[in-house]
């Protein structure tokens, strides 16, 4: 079952053209103001001076050391201008998740949302669950920073931390999953319900995000292996050192697409298996009493 999940998600994931490119134009937009800073801050500084072509053959740190000792405020107002940055597409990003996983909750029971259009659908439904998703973010923020804890013991107690933040992590995303596919509002417990289900069912859960966790790592290998083939020596070879980065952020978030496509695809899954034992009791009685003791 759960290898069927995975590849009807990776169809349905493939389907949402619009949300990708959206999530990619997003990351481009925020990326682009701190590349452009940097641009202009090196231009303004090295200008009329060959450092440019220099570092196409080999870079230099001391002309890098040099800039820094001479602009003693750069550091400071880059730290600022990165970690706002950061800090603004964190809340984007919980911002977007609302649309992203109603979305694909319509996707795959087939609701064409009485025919809007992507946008719109997509941006009211983020609004809709923003703060919804906020507090759920916080609740995993929150468990997850008590489960370092274990890491003072020492030993293997890095393990244990790691195996709860993993939990945390597919806990919070059945919430969402829930939140959005019920309405509801009442985050904390449906929280705490989310982390019960996830527990009864994790031998599943766990499967699925292993798998999608698997296709993540083979992706930024294979990034990893196409950027280092390639020696920025060259305006051509920077051009493709570039292309394959915004290749690997659009493949990101479609892989973050693709894991909530697949937890929702088997939270419906298991929701059938119930409804189908709960309508059948005398059929699961008489299994019951027919298996050998």
């Amino acid at each position: 079952m759960i290898f069927s999940i995975f590849a009807r998600s990776l169809r349905t994931t493939l389907q949402q053209k619009k949300m990708m490119s959206l999530l990619w134009a997003i990351s481009f937009l925020f990326a682009f103001p701190g590349f452009w800073i940097t641009h202009r801050t090196l231009n303004s500084y090295f200008g009329g001076r060959q450092v440019a072509g220099e570092w196409l053959h080999q870079f230099n740190l001391s002309y890098l050391l040099e800039m820094i000792n001479d602009l003693p405020s750069l550091i400071p107002a880059t730290n600022a201008l990165f970690f706002g940055s950061a800090l603004l597409f964190l809340v984007v990003t919980i911002f977007l998740t609302g649309g992203i996983v109603g979305k694909l909750i319509q996707a795959v029971s087939g609701d064409s949302s009485n025919g809007e259009g992507f946008a719109p659908s997509f941006f009211s439904l983020s609004g809709k669950f923003f703060f919804r998703i906020l507090r759920v973010f916080l609740w995993t923020t929150l468990l997850s920073l008590v489960s370092f804890a274990f890491m003072m013991i020492g030993g293997y107690a890095g393990l244990i931390t790691a195996a709860l933040i993993a939990v945390w992590i597919m806990t919070s995303d059945i919430t969402k999953i829930r939140l959005v596919s019920d309405d509801s509002g009442k985050v904390t417990k449906t929280y705490f319900s989310s982390f019960i289900w996830v527990m009864k069912n994790i031998p599943s859960v766990a499967l699925v995000y292993l798998l999608n966790f698997f296709l993540l790592v083979m992706t930024f290998a294979l990034y990893k292996f196409l950027d280092n083939a390639l020696i920025a020596n060259g305006i051509l070879k920077i051009f493709l050192m570039v292309v394959i980065h915004q290749m690997f952020v659009f493949f990101r978030g479609a892989i973050r697409i693709q894991m909530f496509t697949s937890a929702i695809l088997l939270w419906h899954a298991k929701l059938k298996t119930m409804a189908s034992v709960a309508s059948n009791p005398s059929e699961n009685l008489l299994d019951e009493q027919t298996q050998p003791a």
